[in-house]
């Protein structure tokens, strides 16, 4: 962080930084100060499924809503077998949540997935959730509807607690031991 500080403090004329992220409001205040910041929004739902639609993709409005309404990581989901991957993850977090599945159980279904994956969807969900709660929007995802019942304060809280798995992750943690402490948060 004191490296970025330092030179954005050098800038020299016609030098230019990109700084890239979804949470403006985590980047330290001294970076901030010195950045501009332009919001890049999604596409509206129309044109996304007009992109994917031009770009031959087969139940747009399908992988679409799994991919949260990115049109981009839509397609790519499309090269992997997401979509099949995400519903799975959909089923048995719902069914752990909704109590149809213990904790136990949810966790060794979760763990059979690519655990930075399990993470990087139940981020996703959490957002879709907040917007739910918040803004009063629907979503037939039924693990994001388990989810959107919950107080925004707590999904704020999840939210925060899987960001900071997510991080122990990348440092190299138990990704099995990081994936039972985040089911016992929930």
């Amino acid at each position: 962080d004191s490296v970025a500080s330092r030179g954005l403090g050098d800038v020299y004329k016609r030098q230019v930084f990109l700084l890239v992220g979804y949470q403006a409001a985590r980047i330290l205040p001294t970076i901030r100060s010195r950045t501009s910041q332009i919001a890049l929004p999604t596409p509206s739902w129309d044109e996304a499924l007009g992109w994917l639609s031009r770009n031959q993709v087969s139940q747009p409005e399908v992988i679409l809503r799994a991919a949260g309404g990115a049109p981009v990581k839509a397609l790519e989901w499309l090269d992997g077998n997401q979509l099949d991957i995400h519903n799975d993850i959909a089923g048995a977090l719902a069914k752990g949540l909704s109590g149809a599945l213990s904790p136990v159980d949810a966790s060794k279904k979760l763990a059979t997935f690519d655990i930075p994956v399990v993470f990087g969807v139940v981020l996703q969900w959490l957002q879709r959730a907040i917007k739910m709660n918040c803004a009063g929007l629907k979503d037939d995802l039924e693990v994001v509807g388990i989810l959107a019942q919950l107080l925004p304060v707590h999904l704020y809280s999840l939210l925060d607690t899987v960001q900071g798995r997510l991080a122990q992750l990348n440092a190299g943690s138990n990704p099995n031991k990081v994936l039972a402490l985040s089911l016992i948060h929930i």
